[in-house]
């Protein structure tokens, strides 16, 4: 069931009401939660797997961050000594 905002010019059904609508406090949008692991959810995520294209892996690390970029230093010193050896 979901809550709707009284304020509207079209009464009760105006429009699903944000959380700080007439009266600032938050409240839920949806009383009755959907389980995500539902029979017919977990039967559609392995069909969508089944039909996924064949891709390469990634040979290396994408991304910009500190991390990444620490990684990539990582491998590239160690690929360094290998060639050396």
């Amino acid at each position: 069931m979901r809550r709707t905002c009284e304020s509207g010019a079209h009464g009760l059904d105006d429009h699903i009401a944000s959380p700080h609508d007439a009266g600032g406090t938050p409240f839920t949008f949806l009383e009755h939660h959907m389980p995500k692991t539902s029979l017919k959810n977990v039967a559609k995520q392995k069909k969508k797997a089944r039909r996924v294209i064949p891709r390469a892996k990634v040979t290396r690390i994408q991304g910009n961050t500190a991390g990444v970029r620490k990684r990539l230093k990582k491998m590239a010193a160690k690929t360094r000594v290998a060639v050396k050896a």
